[in-house]
């Protein structure tokens, strides 16, 4: 696989989790692990996470210094 559709098809993983958090969190959605709800700032912590990784993944893609 490629460097650029490896970097596409993590960057487009990332930023779906990240959306689901910003859907958790605007639709006051519960997470419930081991019977303890997760706290929204957990969802805070990944929402800036995988927008972060999902930004250099995008970046990576853009990047014309793929090695041959």
């Amino acid at each position: 696989m490629k460097t650029k559709v490896f970097s596409v098809i993590s960057a487009l993983i990332f930023a779906a989790l990240a959306v689901s958090h910003v859907l958790k969190l605007a639709l006051g959605w519960d997470v419930q692990l081991n019977g303890k709800a997760l706290p929204e700032m957990a969802s805070y912590i990944a929402i800036a996470l995988f927008g972060l990784l999902a930004c250099v993944g995008f970046a990576c893609c853009c990047c014309k210094c793929e090695k041959k």
